[in-house]
């Protein structure tokens, strides 16, 4: 917006220049027009001062009214001279003005390169950075996923072992019970026998009493 605005600043001064140097030119022209009379006077009172002396040398009322014109001439160059001085001067400052503007128009759009150029670096850099992030994010949740199925499979073979252990418990329970039933009937036949066996002894030895 700013450059803009000097920009149009800019093109004003020039279009005001475009009149001033038309005024510089003919102020250019008056001051060589009053160099000129200048000269030309100078000339005519050279040429009236020896007519006077030696009046062969010319007439000098013929000098005197071509020197009075020369004068007059000179005089209206010399008051259109400082009048057009003035716009002159103003036409130099206005250029001044517009060189110095120019400059800063100039320096603003370097500025404005540079700004540019930062920020497609600076937009360059954080798409990079988000882009890696984005990576480092991602790898994170593949490894939080394979993590997580990890965990899943542990879970499940954990939950299979307890399984696996409460039927080997209850086996194990029941081999148990069995086992204890076993020895209990063992253990029945056992003391039968022994007593069935006692009874036979006592028995045989009673027979052998009564055969004596």
């Amino acid at each position: 917006v700013e450059i803009e605005a000097q920009e149009g600043r800019l093109l004003q001064l020039r279009e005001r220049l475009e009149v001033y140097h038309s005024m510089k030119e003919k102020y250019e022209r008056l001051m060589c027009e009053v160099h000129s009379l200048e000269s030309e006077k100078q000339a005519l009172a050279s040429e009236l001062e020896k007519a006077q002396v030696d009046p062969t040398k010319g007439c000098s009322v013929a000098i005197k009214r071509k020197l009075e014109k020369v004068e007059e001439s000179l005089a209206r160059a010399r008051s259109e001279t400082r009048k057009h001085q003035q716009m002159y001067r103003q036409a130099e400052q206005e250029a001044q003005k517009c060189k110095v503007l120019e400059r800063k128009i100039q320096d603003l759009k370097h500025a404005k390169v540079a700004l540019i150029k930062k920020q497609r670096e600076d937009a360059a850099r954080h798409k990079e950075f988000t882009n890696q992030k984005t990576r480092e994010i991602q790898a994170l949740k593949r490894k939080e996923k394979n993590a997580d199925k990890k965990i899943s499979k542990m879970e499940a073979d954990c939950q299979k072992y307890k399984s696996n252990l409460e039927r080997s418990r209850s086996q194990c329970e029941k081999l148990s019970d069995k086992l204890k039933q076993t020895e209990s009937h063992l253990m029945r036949l056992l003391t039968k026998r022994r007593n069935d066996l006692n009874r036979n002894i006592n028995n045989s030895r009673e027979s052998r009493v009564n055969a004596n």
